[in-house]
């Protein structure tokens, strides 16, 4: 027999338990793991994620990937397919176990030889290991590294460095280390023997400090290193000549692999690949077996100089980008001399050691004109052809045949003619010695420029009919429109030189011998890193959205939606505009400050100061979300906050559309405030919130039934026992409702005398 209060404590413990039930199956549908943001930032290239089981890379400056596998083979990949090497050369008869870019050629390493492939001819240049010392062999791998220009080959026991002048190697440094022990960065040569971390520098080898447990990775950038031990992780703060600081961030070492880039620090082991916070969290980021990236080992782990970071099992590969997306690169014979007209014309054309011709089809002359050594050709929007021979001038019609020699009458001292261009709008440009001349209406125009801007080396007519000229000391804008109207838009460094200039819907690039400069539609300026350092470098823009440079041995076609190149400056320094690329937003508000969202999700904002010399060293941040697409914006989330980290996360970010503000306090009085709009996914969350309206649909009815049966339990603990001794109670609370319903419909002896009685009382209150 179960009273009451016993009654009562089941009938609470069945609620405590659905709403426990409730709670374990939301949070099992909630986004709890995080380290799938993680993965799933190494993005997937089509001709990147078939290579699997990576041992070395080679990055390319210029652009494109050199991948070496654990069987020897070696790939370029050339930001969309993988081109497989031995379809070019023969390689050499022992296994190329290291592969490195250096001195604008590839180099290749086996136990026995080096060899420099040599891009020309395509063959390959040995050096001997006897040319650098002996012949060492030990139970590491060698390792061949390009840093700061300088190409050094490790082996156990030995370093070598490789001597530009004397084309060989020599040995650097000998002592009792492995090859697989050694770790070269741009500011610091570590060695590891045992327990102990040395460093090497040309007066000789030296310890820096000793662990408690073997040392099995390191990585390091500018004066900070990273070192795995057998029992943690360790972050030391380094000097020239010894350790500043030794700080423990994670007491489970044993990692293999350590590197830097792309927001922090990973590492590898057998149990997969994780990203070690600075507060000494190490977030898993893949395990053997995963779905999304398969494999069941890791093989390579690696961040390259631009930020990028590198991540390859024995299945596939991938990569997670800093910001920067890939130059797609192609080689191809380059011809001597470029021309190209006006965007609405078929080809550009280029002088062949055949002669001229474009894309399609050979360009067939008269003899007149064929024997004519020409030093420009030019076709002009309505199919017009134009000659130069030194300051010589004449025009062509193909159709008619029609011939004009205009001799060196056409303009006095003009000079010898340097190109021309054709604007769209019934306008040829021809710049020559002397200056820049416009034919418009069958007339020769001279236009009036000052003596510092010329030669004139190359120029570009945007859509707005602005002339755009480079030349060795800047970029400049010329109005047609407006008398003597030439402006300033960008000053040459010390002894930078441009080479050409261009132009497409996202925005003015002009290229020189430093620098690729962008000027966006807004008038931001951005310089970018550099795809080729040759002096023969043509660029144009043959579609909207898509700039090809060609220099004397390569084709670069770069996608300028996406600004598919790396940056010159630093990866946390982005200078520009607003754009969007797969999900990342990047934010640079006039030269002045840059924030970088990181991962898919824009939760963490990166931030850094530009020029350096701002030393902006705290901002401060507010989200604003809209109450509706196009309508005013609602309360912010908070309030203003202020930070002094590079890194910081932004809270309670749901479905919809926001507004990031930053503040950078000028001064410390002013502000300036970016905003930023923000689109997040809100598909997941509307799923997210019907799974939740159900499982709090079920358990509020379930509650609605339990505190019914307890109300008709406290019913009937007032009634008098029935016959057998017992309370009238119902054998089991879980009955099904319809047997309620059928007790209420007919009544029981019980409730017959609950009448009689009632009706004895209203007759006596009656009398």
């Amino acid at each position: 027999m179960l009273n009451p209060a016993t009654l009562s404590r089941i009938l609470y413990m069945k609620r405590q338990c659905l709403c426990f039930l409730w709670l374990a199956l939301v949070l099992l549908c909630l986004p709890l793991h995080a380290h799938e943001p993680l993965q799933t930032s190494f993005q997937s290239y089509p001709g990147l994620s078939a290579l699997g089981d990576v041992r070395d890379v080679a990055v390319q400056p210029s652009g494109g990937m050199w991948l070496l596998n654990n069987q020897g083979d070696i790939y370029f990949f050339d930001g969309q397919q993988s081109h497989p090497l031995d379809e070019t050369l023969t390689l050499p008869d022992e296994k190329i176990v290291t592969i490195a870019y250096a001195h604008q050629t590839l180099w290749l390493a086996g136990q026995r030889g080096i060899y420099r492939f040599r891009t020309g001819d395509n063959t390959l240049i040995q050096y001997k290991l006897s040319d650098s010392g002996k012949d060492t062999r030990g139970e590491s791998q060698p390792r061949l590294a390009a840093v700061n220009n300088t190409l050094w080959y490790i082996q156990d026991g030995q370093l070598s460095r490789y001597h530009v002048k004397e084309n060989q190697f020599r040995i650097w440094r000998a002592g009792q280390w492995r090859a697989d022990h050694t770790w070269l960065t741009a500011e610091h040569r570590l060695v590891a023997i045992g327990k102990g971390l040395y460093q090497l520098t040309d007066d000789g080898i030296r310890q820096l400090t000793r662990f408690t447990s073997s040392v099995t990775a390191i990585t390091a950038k500018g004066d900070r290193a990273w070192v795995s031990t057998e029992r943690g992780v360790y972050l030391l703060a380094l000097s020239d000549r010894a350790v500043q600081a030794r700080h423990l961030l994670n007491t489970q070492g044993g990692y293999q692999r350590l590197t830097v880039g792309s927001g922090g620090l990973w590492a590898a082991r057998a149990d997969g690949v994780y990203f070690l916070s600075i507060g000494g969290e190490a977030t898993p980021v893949w395990q053997p077996g995963a779905r999304l990236i398969p494999g069941k080992s890791v093989t390579f782990l690696w961040g390259d100089f631009e930020g990028g970071v590198w991540f390859s099992t024995d299945k596939t590969t991938r990569y997670r980008a800093p910001g920067q997306r890939w130059i797609s690169h192609q080689h191809q014979d380059v011809p001597t001399a470029m021309t190209q007209g006006f965007m609405a014309s078929s080809d550009w054309r280029g002088l062949y050691s055949g002669g001229w011709r474009n894309l399609s089809a050979d360009l067939t002359l008269p003899e007149y004109l064929s024997s004519l050594p020409a030093q420009h050709l030019y076709v002009d929007s309505n199919g017009v052809m134009w000659l130069a021979f030194k300051d010589r001038l004449i025009r062509y019609w193909p159709e008619s045949e029609k011939v004009i020699d205009y001799g060196t009458d056409w303009q006095s001292d003009a000079g010898d003619i340097l190109g021309f261009y054709d604007d769209g709008r019934g306008s040829v440009w021809i710049r020559h010695r002397q200056g820049l001349t416009r034919y418009r209406h069958d007339q020769f125009q001279p236009i009036p420029l000052m003596d510092a801007l010329l030669p004139i080396v190359d120029l570009y007519a945007d859509e707005q009919g602005r002339v755009w000229l480079v030349n060795n000391k800047g970029l400049y804008q010329y109005n047609p429109n407006l008398s003597n109207s030439t402006s300033v838009a960008y000053l040459a460094l010390e002894n930078e030189a441009f080479r050409c200039i261009t132009g497409n819907r996202d925005g003015i690039w002009a290229y020189s011998n430093q620098a690729l400069i962008h000027i966006a539609p807004r008038g931001f300026i951005r310089t970018f890193r550099l795809p080729s350092e040759s002096e023969q470098v043509a660029c144009f823009a043959s579609r909207p959205h898509q700039l090809t440079i060609l220099d004397a041995e390569n084709k670069y076609v770069i996608e300028t939606d996406q600004l598919a190149f790396s940056l010159r400056k630093p990866p946390q320094v982005v200078i520009g505009a607003l754009w969007q690329q797969h999900k990342r937003w990047r934010v640079g508000p006039r030269q002045q400050t840059a924030i970088t969202l990181l991962e898919k999700s824009p939760v963490n904002v990166s931030w850094g100061s530009w020029p350096p010399e701002r030393q902006v060293s705290r901002i401060h941040y507010q989200l604003v979300p809209y109450r509706q697409s196009g309508q005013s914006l609602a309360k912010p989330l908070a309030a203003w906050q202020q930070t002094g980290r590079e890194t910081f996360s932004l809270a309670n970010m749901v479905g919809g559309h926001y507004q990031l503000r930053i503040a950078i306090p000028r001064d410390g009085a002013s502000h300036t405030v970016l905003d930023m709009r923000v689109s997040m996914p809100i598909l997941p969350h509307l799923v997210s919130g019907v799974v939740l309206m159900l499982f709090v649909s079920i358990v509020l009815a379930a509650v609605r039934l339990a505190f019914k049966q307890r109300h008709q339990v406290g019913q009937h603990t007032d009634f008098p026992l029935d016959h057998a001794g017992a309370y009238p109670l119902f054998q089991s609370t879980l009955k099904p409702m319809w047997t309620e319903y059928q007790a209420l419909a007919v009544p029981s002896e019980t409730k017959k005398r609950e009448g009689a009685t009632e009706a004895l009382a209203e007759s006596s209150d009656a009398g």
